[in-house]
């Protein structure tokens, strides 16, 4: 059995966040391999139209073009985690739409063009507390999320994103409280987090969140995932992002292990799909010959 392994593109992982991505490929490779699995790296630039044989893909691609290529790869029977569906799903744009019907779990917010004569609508808001955010992929470099609190401020961070090719912004209400930092591998009991401004604590409340959370989780179809959140004065808990690949950093080795696991139900879990279908083509083949046994009791 072979896994393919894919490191981001470098320009989505600016700063520090290049070096934790490959450190956390390697963990999760040598894990594999030590798991007796074949497995193979390369770059989210190297991805293309034509497959690589592979049983699995472990991604950690945020570039459209590369998912994009990775949904053919899927067609062909090759699974992707994660799915490149759900990351595109995580990109600004879409994310806006799928998190907006998640009700007070999602704090209030809109997409916007950053074209200068496409701007009205900001014109109408009257509380200047609004973070203002790319609206493709995640923060690349600073000023890709600004912290706005003025109808001016808003207006300049519209113009760099549209000197810069972004051609849409999300703006979304600020949220009074403390700032949470999470990270989860669905179905495994991997579930970490840490206030933002104090990593060495751990806020007891957001770890009894964890079910509701997923349900977030889930609407993007994620499997690994990380995220911000806001725990406010009154104990509501309210997501403000989530990130489909992240490189969890502070615990990368408990991570890896999580991730290794899932990447071997996967596996296991498609092996039992095909090996049904295998018989259930088996059983139907057979039926269709028995129709076809002439009735010896019949008289001629």
């Amino acid at each position: 059995m072979k896994f393919l392994c894919i490191y981001r593109a470098s320009e989505f992982s600016p700063f520090h966040h290049g070096s934790n991505d490959r450190k956390l490929m390697s963990l999760v490779g040598k894990q594999l391999q030590a798991k007796q699995f074949e497995v193979e790296f390369m770059r989210e630039e190297e991805v293309d139209h034509t497959p690589r044989k592979a049983d699995l893909i472990f991604s950690m691609c945020q570039g459209i073009q590369a998912n994009q290529h990775l949904l053919n790869w899927e067609k062909t029977g090759t699974l992707v985690v994660n799915s490149p569906r759900a990351v595109l799903s995580c990109h600004r744009v879409e994310m806006h739409k799928i998190a907006d019907q998640a009700g007070k779990l999602w704090p209030e917010g809109f997409l916007i063009p950053t074209h200068p004569g496409s701007r009205k609508i900001i014109e109408r808001l009257k509380v200047f507390s609004y973070w203002i955010k790319r609206g493709d992929v995640h923060a690349t470099e600073r000023g890709d999320v600004v912290h706005a609190f003025s109808l001016e401020e808003i207006q300049n961070v519209l113009d760099s994103f549209y000197r810069r090719g972004i051609k849409h912004a999300m703006i979304q209400r600020h949220v009074d409280g403390l700032v949470v930092k999470f990270y989860g591998v669905k179905n495994t009991s991997f579930f970490r987090w840490f206030e933002e401004s104090h990593p060495e604590r751990s806020p007891e409340i957001f770890g009894l969140a964890r079910s509701k959370v997923e349900e977030l989780i889930d609407m993007f179809d994620l499997e690994i995932y990380g995220g911000d959140a806001v725990i406010t004065p009154s104990g509501q808990i309210v997501v403000i992002d989530v990130n489909d690949a992240p490189s969890f950093a502070l615990f990368r080795e408990e991570a890896a292990l999580a991730i290794v696991s899932i990447l071997i139900d996967k596996l296991d879990q498609g092996a039992r799909e095909i090996n049904f279908e295998n018989e259930k083509k088996k059983i139907l083949k057979l039926s269709d010959f028995k129709g076809k046994i002439p009735n010896k009791n019949k008289i001629l």
